[in-house]
């Protein structure tokens, strides 16, 4: 999605912690660092993160490029990567020239690819060209595994701080039953939770959504049975929180 609409960005959740990576990220696009690659295990934040990045960043490059979001989860070679890219932004499939030509032609842009976790090895090359040919590009990509770039700057997640991730867990248990009160006597009980939940934002997202019938205390009794008691109970459910 380009700067201008932003619709589907804004999660319909607030976005908590990672203030030391955000200013980071934010930081470093600002110095006009052209590669920019989150990465970390499954669960733990990074499309989110981008997301949030994205949102945060609309104004900056409002009247040039713009900010654009590529989801590339399916795809599995450089060739896809490029397919995929040009539709998001709206150019006809071309030959790699005249798509990095359209896109340098458009002015400074952040383009954020998604989910490169099955092309990470592929793309370098392709990432490479594009940079050499459009000096105001700027990207921000996220995959399990590094993007090999020449002058990438890589930030590695984490767990999430304890007192987000308490936050975190808090938040998303009044959605799930704004009418189950997580009592300050709970505290440590949610902070035992997080902790031995590793601090990854999707498990606790999906503990907290659990929150009515297994409260923190009774959740933690349980704990070895911990990966069964977090699964949906509707049939042929498998959507999980979007992180």
């Amino acid at each position: 999605m380009q700067a201008t609409a932003s619709k589907g960005w804004r999660g319909r959740t607030p976005f908590i912690g990672r203030a030391r990576e955000r200013s980071l990220i934010t930081g470093e696009l600002s110095r006009e660092s052209v590669l920019l690659t989150i990465t970390g295990p499954s669960g733990i934040g990074k499309t989110r993160l981008a997301k949030q990045i994205g949102v945060e960043l609309l104004d900056a490059y409002q009247e040039d490029g713009g900010v654009w979001f590529c989801s590339l989860a399916d795809c599995r070679t450089a060739a896809e990567v490029e397919s995929g890219i040009a539709r998001t932004l709206g150019i006809p499939q071309k030959s790699d020239a005249d798509l990095a030509s359209a896109i340098s032609s458009r002015g400074r842009m952040l383009l954020i690819l998604d989910n490169l976790d099955s092309a990470a090895l592929q793309v370098g090359e392709l990432l490479d060209d594009w940079l050499d040919s459009c000096p105001h590009l700027q990207l921000l990509t996220t995959s399990i595994t590094p993007i090999s770039v020449e002058g990438a700057i890589r930030i590695e997640l984490g767990p999430l701080a304890t007192s987000d991730a308490v936050a975190l867990y808090l938040e998303r248990a009044h959605r799930a039953s704004a009418d189950t009160l997580v009592a300050e006597s709970d505290r440590p009980a949610v902070e035992e939770l997080v902790r031995r939940l590793d601090g990854i934002p999707l498990a606790i997202e999906l503990a907290a959504a659990r929150v009515r019938v297994l409260p923190p205390k009774a959740l933690l009794s349980r704990f070895g049975e911990r990966f069964e008691l977090l699964r949906s109970d509707a049939p042929g459910n498998t959507s999980t929180p979007s992180l």
